[in-house]
């Protein structure tokens, strides 16, 4: 697809969800949709529609758990790790998922905070600014090892505040001098009786 000024706007392929890149016609239907016949059948183009396919092809790898529109990006969260793309692309290129590059590991959940999103993994919790991740460290008595994090519950009317279930139990976290931390293991509650 091209614009008036003659630009490439996007371009459908095999890559991109289409059966064949091998195209005998097409043929725009009353309703504006695209009808593309292939050596092995059609397609329909429904471009007026804001669904758009993304997977592999477009830097997006592994299953997804969470997506998350912050800012100026779209963040998903993979068994694979962490991924963001912006969300109004300035060209093709752009339209593509690029990885969080600390945060190279199964990726569960995103907490939107005040100055940034708390990001849970299987190699413990992140503060994620923009597009660069940070480990939270742990800040506790009984120094324990960065946990594996799986669901961030905030506090109502503490919003520097939040608990997290981990593979060791609860941990609250907390924003203390302008950072997050791991504070404190919270006694009496198993790992079993949390939820994921």
């Amino acid at each position: 697809f091209i614009d008036y000024q003659g630009n490439i706007q996007y371009t459908l392929n095999m890559a991109k969800g289409l059966q064949d890149n091998f195209v005998w016609a097409l043929c725009l239907d009353n309703t504006g949709n695209l009808w593309v016949a292939f050596n092995n059948g059609i397609s329909l183009v429904e471009l007026n529609t804001h669904f758009t396919y993304y997977n592999e092809n477009a830097g997006l790898y592994g299953h997804v758990y969470q997506l998350l529109p912050y800012k100026n990006y779209l963040f998903a969260a993979t068994s694979i790790g962490t991924f963001y793309k912006p969300l109004i692309p300035k060209n093709v290129e752009e339209n593509r998922f690029k990885p969080i590059f600390n945060i190279n590991t199964q990726t569960w959940r995103f907490q939107p905070v005040d100055d940034g999103i708390l990001v849970t993994a299987n190699n413990g919790i992140f503060f994620l600014k923009d597009t660069t991740a940070t480990l939270v460290p742990v800040n506790i008595k009984d120094e324990i090892p960065t946990p594996r994090s799986w669901f961030i519950m905030p506090i109502p009317n503490y919003p520097e505040k939040l608990f997290v279930n981990t593979a060791l139990g609860l941990l609250l976290v907390e924003k203390e001098n302008g950072k997050w931390q791991i504070k404190k293991k919270i006694k009496g509650i198993a790992r079993e009786n949390l939820f994921y």
